[in-house]
């Protein structure tokens, strides 16, 4: 989770609030666990920088 945090930070250039905020919304979006997200950014199989 932290790490994909990380990630979506350093991607988009927001806070860590914001970002965990965009991987919750994410993962609801397309009925997945926020862990199930997170493991999907970590993995690079699910970007935020991307439209």
């Amino acid at each position: 989770m932290h790490q994909a945090v990380g990630m979506i930070m350093a991607q988009l250039g927001v806070g860590a609030g914001e970002a965990l905020a965009r991987l919750r919304g994410d993962a609801f979006a397309h009925d997945l666990t926020v862990l199930e997200a997170a493991l999907d950014v970590v993995d690079r199989r699910r970007r935020f920088d991307t439209p």
